[in-house]
């Protein structure tokens, strides 16, 4: 569900109980989201999903050779 800033005041009451129910509610300003009520315990569930697959990232990713301090110096370098 998505509500403009202005309509969010209007029904506030309303909105909440649709985050109780389970709902996600999007709060939009010039027809960009700018805020989302979600449940507490969503909220929690999205965390911990979100840093798991940062975690798988990472795993995936080569590790660096060089460090970014060394590779910074060799750009220079190069630039003269």
């Amino acid at each position: 569900m998505q509500f403009s800033i202005r309509e969010a005041r209007q029904k506030l009451s309303h909105l909440l109980k649709a985050v109780e129910q389970g709902e996600e509610v999007e709060i939009t300003r010039r027809g960009r989201v700018v805020a989302r009520l979600t449940r507490p315990d969503t909220a929690d569930e999205q965390t911990v999903t979100r840093a798991a697959a940062r975690a798988a990232l990472r795993e995936k990713l080569p590790a660096a050779h060089t460090s970014s301090a060394e590779l910074i110096r060799e750009l220079r370098d190069e630039r003269g």
